[in-house]
């Protein structure tokens, strides 16, 4: 009697434990192989991983639509144009204290950063700033060359756009002004056609629907998206001088957050930037579980937007999609988060895993293309179809665990360092294949 009357103590303990378990949102995986449909069921998975732990309750793909909705934009934007902004400002700062090479330096990563996430933000008004600024500096510096390249790459993306005489002195509005009438006297046709109903959006500014025709384009580079039925296509486009109309076809996809960095360092600093965004904007989020490939690894991590602390990473070699790789590291990461849901000092890491932006469709989807948030209907006190109610997975475990107890078993898991390969980030544990 009294042993049942412990058992009964600890289910109930660890029942209402899990009730009250963190919520981690679990976002896809980005690796280019794993498709749509495959993602689907991979989060299902994971969620599914989460939740037997006990540590925490795992948000499937509806749930983490409700946390977002009406605030993807505001994620995108974040992410993608926050490295980009803060360089324009230290770039202009800098400027303005008469430390030009250092400005331009500064402006010139405003501009490398700001250009890349067009594709998924489909704005240059901070692009155009930046190459106002770049092209300013380079005046200053007597590089009439550099300068003009400047003034022109910023025309190109708008030309009815001119620097504020109250802040830019009369020889940088003069110098813009000069550049751009040089190009309005080469300005082109160009035909942009999609391979399906699209609207096109030519350096920010919606056109029309496929295929439109856009009079008046200046030479230099364009960016070119359009936006389909769940579907994107971009175009970074050099349009050079031509007598005749040029035409641009595009081929829709699914939709792409951001170009990639081509570095393992840039990679990760994306990464970060992108699950802030996500953790800062979200609805009641606790955590949320980033996870991906790269060079030869399968990297997974856990992000608690509270204190702003990511965990130590698990690094795991795969074969092939990393799915099952994935779903059976989770109880292994969920020993980095204590019982409050909180990552502790000594299971954080400086940094972000390396993840590329541009291969988890998943996610991408879910935030350049939202869904609609199923409505939850209550009748004669009962709830809808829309609301899925998941049963805690801590009672069946703890009835298993206590039955291998009795029985006089037991069993670990386990895992081995790599001795081939050390780690290449700070606090990451690499880890062997897992065997069931």
């Amino acid at each position: 009697m009294p042993r049942l009357l412990t058992i009964g103590i600890l289910l109930a303990t660890s029942t209402a434990y899990a009730q009250d378990a963190p919520r981690l949102a679990v976002v896809g995986l980005h690796q280019s192989e794993v498709n749509a449909e495959a993602q689907e069921q991979l989060v299902s998975d994971l969620v599914e991983a989460v939740d037997a732990t006990g540590k925490a309750d795992g948000l499937d793909t509806e749930e983490f639509v409700v946390a977002i909705t009406g605030r993807e934009e505001i994620i995108l934007k974040q992410a993608l144009l926050g490295a980009g902004q803060d360089a324009l400002t230290n770039g202009k700062n800098l400027y303005n204290q008469a430390q030009t090479e250092d400005a331009i330096y500064e402006l010139q990563v405003a501009v490398e950063q700001l250009g890349m996430a067009v594709g998924a933000t489909n704005t240059t008004t901070d692009l155009w700033e930046a190459w106002v600024y770049l092209a300013t500096a380079h005046l200053t510096s007597d590089d009439q060359e550099a300068a003009d390249i400047g003034f022109r790459s910023a025309a190109a993306l708008n030309s009815s756009r001119v620097p504020n005489g109250a802040i830019f002195p009369p020889n940088v509005v003069e110098a813009y002004e000069t550049a751009r009438d040089a190009l309005k006297g080469q300005a082109i046709t160009l035909n942009i056609a999609a391979d399906a109903e699209a609207t096109v959006f030519v350096d920010g500014t919606e056109v029309g629907p496929s295929p439109a025709a856009v009079d008046g384009l200046l030479p230099g580079i364009h960016h070119i998206v359009a936006k389909g039925d769940g579907t994107q296509a971009y175009k970074l486009l050099m349009v050079k001088p031509s007598a005749e109309a040029q035409t641009l076809k595009l081929g829709l996809g699914a939709p792409n957050i951001a170009q990639s960095s081509a570095s393992s360092p840039g990679r990760s600093r994306q990464a970060a930037q992108l699950y802030r965004a996500i953790g800062s904007n979200a609805r009641d989020l606790d955590l949320i579980l980033l996870a991906g490939t790269d060079d030869g690894l399968l990297h997974l991590q856990l992000y608690a937007p509270s204190n702003d602390a990511f965990s130590k990473a698990m690094s795991i070699p795969f074969a092939d999609t990393a799915n099952d790789e994935a779903a059976q590291t989770i109880p292994l990461l969920m020993n980095f988060v204590d019982a409050t849901g909180r990552i502790s000092d000594a299971n954080t890491s400086p940094l972000a895993v390396p993840l590329h932006l541009d291969s988890n469709v998943h996610l991408s989807s879910l935030l350049l293309d939202p869904r609609e948030v199923k409505p939850v209907v209550i009748t004669n006190n009962e709830i809808g179809a829309a609301v899925v109610t998941k049963r805690s997975p801590v009672v069946p475990i703890l009835i298993s665990i206590l039955a291998a107890s009795a029985a006089g078993t037991g069993g670990y898991l386990g895992y081995s360092a790599l001795t081939n390969d050390a780690p290449k980030y700070d606090g990451n544990v690499v880890i062997g294949p897992l065997a069931r």
